[in-house]
């Protein structure tokens, strides 16, 4: 099903993610500054780039660049002329090597390129056709960034005792089986040590990026020496052949493209792989003075091993009309093997033998099932007699038969269940058309899609839902729609963060209840993205990339379960892929690896070379970080819900936003690229709510005024920020 879903998004803009890899000595002080200027000493003889043979007729004209314009060190417009020419493979250029590159899919001969921050300098755009033969280049320079300084030199740290950062130092966690970060600090600098020991198999290596630098590894590191000038450590881990120069690069030509190796990185199963992420706050008490922001780590998920949170999380209780819902699945494991093990039911139903239940997740109070096996009759059947709970996630998607996103026959069904709920009293029925809004509605950021769509925001809300085709086909009975979340690049996080803010307002001003539909993993689709590392996968029929199934980030996932009931009615995560903790308690097991056997029999890995029936110990800080913001953090501003929520103008570093009169606020941050600041009152309770998802991992100064009442503190990088205050 999800190479379907991949198929479909293969027009979106490509985005690469670039690194430099730094081999060092053991006594090298590696600061971002040295990496810099050693990399800029660097005189590396330009290769000859040569086009493939393309087997494709030549273009009638072009493609040939006229024009580039309004650089920036993450976009561009280019000008070029070309006569049916409908597809564009760009790349971009630096010495010869290519650093950025991706597909395009023109709607006119004006286009905006998107990608990864690359630096000042000079630099080469090449546009190559892929639905005809024909390619130019023109070089262009990226300007110094306005206001840019050179970073400050290294500073001398106050030397302190050995010891381990505090447990709420760490915005993001990961699983201490694969990266557990220890520091020291020594003199001016610290050490890094990694404690997990995650074995390799013959020929690989571990590739660990620090603050961005890549340090390669065949064994973990020791007292690893770096000077954190920013206060901050990013480490990231992932594990590779030995010898690759960039761990991959997407292009529909594949597997033809030479960089492809299959065997590049390998998985603890053919669906699956591993990445860890620790970004650790160094000087970390700023977040401590001003306005009092809560913790996005709360006391139950501090602890040595983040695996075991569910045994330490407190009961859960989802707010009030809202939804938390989970699409249990055990990775590793089909259904067949499922049901000769006895499982049963998808439920909370205390009546059911803890055996028999699919999984569960603390606090959930929808489930949901998947089908291995489809017709029309199945579907149709399903209809009918599909047993009702609490809410529920149907898959209509799967099988033999696939129906379309969109069609007559899912909303008949959609429509027939979502009357069976309401009348049995529930509020609505979660539909589980993959699509949701943001699947048939292009991102705010292509201005192509129906000219500017500020317009939504100044319409009434029957002009809205007369306008939309989405809400126009999708209307009569059903009350909810999804709003998709695969998981954002790090460098697109904010258009991708703001266009699921725009979802969310836009569905609820069209009346409907708006659902975010989210994983726990990254899918890595044709352009590209994983968390630390653009990873390679197999690539189906030379045309899609399978997900690598890659955790999500901790702090990403606690902000969009917290936005999900922020902005809009509940959370429905899909496919979980964290079935640790579930399959612990379900199959009565404890946390162990090298334990080899199930309740009944069935093995599990030891080598992680199987797949079939095997319990999997993967990371889970996207799980977690979910249910921190959709439960316990959404818990602690209960005090306003059903408040008035509006936006607020605010002062980053001193430099002042103002809101919009008709409230598109998320449109004007995603054009200027800042933060959002919202406020949610109730009497003369407040929650104060910002986020900045375009920041950087820094510190700065954050100022509101909110009732002639000046309120002041510090914020750091993308996080979400919420803070209860009393006016």
């Amino acid at each position: 099903m999800r190479k379907l879903l991949l198929l479909g998004l293969l027009t979106a803009s490509s985005l690469a993610f670039g690194q430099s890899t730094l081999h060092h000595g053991p006594d090298t002080v590696a600061t971002q500054r040295w990496v810099r200027e050693y990399l800029k000493g660097l005189v590396v003889e330009p290769p000859v780039v040569v086009d493939p043979p393309s087997g494709l007729d030549p273009c009638e004209a072009g493609p040939e660049i006229r024009s580039i314009s309004s650089v920036t060190t993450t976009s561009l417009v280019v000008l070029f002329h070309g006569k049916n020419v409908f597809g564009l493979d760009f790349q971009i250029l630096s010495g010869g090597t290519v650093v950025r590159s991706g597909q395009l899919e023109p709607k006119s001969n004006l286009l905006t390129i998107s990608y990864a921050r690359l630096e000042p300098g000079t630099y080469t755009l090449r546009l190559v056709g892929n639905t005809c033969a024909g390619a130019d280049s023109k070089t262009f320079p990226i300007p110094q960034e306005t206001g840019y300084e050179p970073g400050p030199p290294p500073v001398v740290l106050d030397p302190v005792g050995d010891r381990t950062l505090a447990s709420w130092r760490y915005i993001g966690r990961t699983d201490t089986t694969y990266l557990d970060i220890e520091l020291r600090r020594d003199g001016n600098r610290y050490l890094i040590t990694d404690r997990a020991a995650f074995p390799l198999r013959a020929g690989y290596e571990y590739w660990y990026t620090i603050n961005g630098t890549i340090v390669k590894s065949g064994v973990p590191l020791k007292d690893y020496p770096y000077l954190s000038i920013s206060g901050v450590l990013d480490v990231k881990k992932h594990h590779f052949v030995r010898g690759l120069d960039t761990p991959a690069r997407w292009s529909s030509s594949s597997p033809g493209n030479a960089w492809y190796k299959p065997d590049a990185s390998y998985t603890w199963g053919p669906g699956s792989d591993v990445g860890g992420q620790s970004i650790i706050l160094l000087e970390g008490g700023d977040e401590q003075t001003g306005i009092p922001w809560l913790s996005l780590v709360p006391t139950w998920y501090q602890g040595d091993h983040t695996m075991s949170w569910p045994y330490r999380a407190p009961e859960g209780k989802v707010p009030s009309g809202k939804l938390l819902g989970f699409n249990a699945r055990v990775v590793g494991i089909s259904n067949a093997l499922r049901r000769s093990r006895g499982e049963t039911h998808t439920t909370d139903d205390p009546t059911v033998p803890e055996h028999q239940r699919l999984g569960r997740v603390i606090g959930c109070v929808a489930l949901g099932i998947t089908t291995d096996a489809g017709t029309r009759d199945y579907y149709r059947s399903m209809a009918d007699r599909f047993p009702l709970s609490g809410a529920a996630a149907y898959e209509m998607n799967e099988g033999a038969v696939w129906l379309p996103h969109g069609s007559w026959q899912v909303r008949t069904m959609m429509e027939r269940l979502t009357e069976r709920y309401l009348s049995k009293g529930h509020d609505y029925f979660l539909n589980a058309d993959y699509g949701g809004y943001n699947y048939l509605t292009p991102p705010i950021w292509n201005r192509d899609f129906e000219g500017d769509p500020v317009w939504r925001y100044r319409v009434s809300a029957d002009e809205l839902r007369s306008r939309d085709k989405y809400f126009r086909a999708f209307g009569g009975s059903i009350n909810s729609i999804t709003v998709k979340h695969y998981g954002t690049d790090p460098d697109f996080q904010g258009p991708g963060i703001c266009n699921q803010i725009f979802l969310f307002e836009q569905i609820k001003k069209a009346g409907y209840k708006a659902i975010l539909f989210g994983w726990n993993f990254m899918e890595i689709f044709q352009h590209g993205y994983a968390p630390g590392f653009a990873w390679q996968n197999e690539i189906g029929n030379g045309t899609a990339l399978s997900s690598s199934l890659a955790v999500q980030p901790y702090e990403e996932a606690v902000t969009m379960g917290f936005l999900a009931n922020w902005y809009g009615d509940g959370l429905w995560i899909w496919d979980g892929q964290a079935p640790r903790n579930r399959d612990a308690s379900t199959l009565g097991m404890t946390y162990e690896p090298k334990k080899t056997t199930l309740w009944n029999g069935a093995t599990i890995r030891t080598d992680r070379d199987s797949f079939e029936g095997t319990f999997q110990p993967e990371p889970d800080a996207a799980l977690d970080g979910y249910y921190a913001g959709a439960v316990t953090l959404t818990n602690q501003v209960a005090g306003t819900e059903g408040g008035e929520r509006r936006y607020l103008p605010f002062s980053v570093d001193g430099k002042s936003y103002g809101t919009e009169p008709d409230g598109s606020d998320v449109l004007t941050a995603l054009d200027q690229k800042r933060g959002l600041c919202q406020i949610r009152t109730q009497g003369n309770q407040a929650t104060l709510l910002f986020l900045d998802p375009f920041a950087s991992l820094t510190w700065r100064d954050f100022s509101v005024t909110i009732s002639g009442k000046t309120f002041t503190g510090r914020v750091f990088g993308n996080r979400i920020h919420v803070a209860n205050l009393n006016l």
